[in-house]
């Protein structure tokens, strides 16, 4: 499986002070309010983004944030070279 390190959407933290050093952001974790709404009396995505895979969300519907370490693995992950690789 590929690992975060390796993907053009994940970066280390520069200041990694506040958080466990060799922590990294993956920058295609989209945040869950701007990727959903309310259809039929239920959080649905929206019709653009029905092929997405994760999502992060917090209590604050402010900001949020995937953190991982750069050994994750994770089947989304997408080289420097923009092709896409699956996990097995």
């Amino acid at each position: 499986m590929e690992r975060c390190n390796t993907c053009k959407h994940w970066a280390q933290l520069k200041d990694d002070r506040n958080f466990i050093s060799g922590t990294g952001v993956c920058n295609a974790a989209n945040e869950i309010w701007n990727v959903t709404e309310f259809r039929g009396g239920q959080m649905r995505l929206k019709k653009n983004c029905v092929d997405l895979l994760h999502f992060v969300e917090d209590g604050s519907e402010y900001s949020a944030t995937l953190l991982t370490m750069g050994n994750f693995g994770c089947v989304a992950h997408s080289s420097h070279n923009n092709q896409q690789t699956e996990g097995a």
